[in-house]
């Protein structure tokens, strides 16, 4: 997985080094990106539209965390996969329960 100042990830297939498929929702740069351990969901966030949660098996958006007030640019998940972490300009860290994209701590 790559992603850029252009707004869009880019998902490889890591036997051919060949694109597999662009996704391309987010409006803003792209700040940052993380993959979960368990299940390769992918969380990406960009400077104009917060945080999206992706499958990346079938490169649908699963969700969009709008839990910061400014831009995220640090992303996590937990080793289970259970729980994603959101830090932004704003000051403020969220814990998210990853199943449900609620927000369990601030």
């Amino acid at each position: 997985v790559s992603s850029g100042y252009d707004g869009k990830i880019k998902v490889w297939d890591t036997k051919t080094w060949q694109l597999k498929y662009t996704l391309a929702k987010h409006t803003g740069k792209i700040r940052a990106i993380a993959i979960n351990p368990v299940n390769g969901t992918i969380l990406a966030s960009a400077s104009r539209d917060g945080v999206r949660l992706w499958n990346l098996n079938t490169g649908k958006q699963i969700a969009w965390l709008t839990g910061h007030q400014d831009w995220v640019q640090s992303l996590a998940f937990s080793r289970d996969g259970r729980f994603l972490a959101t830090g932004g300009f704003d000051r403020t860290i969220n814990i998210w329960q990853a199943n449900t994209t609620e927000v369990a701590q601030q």
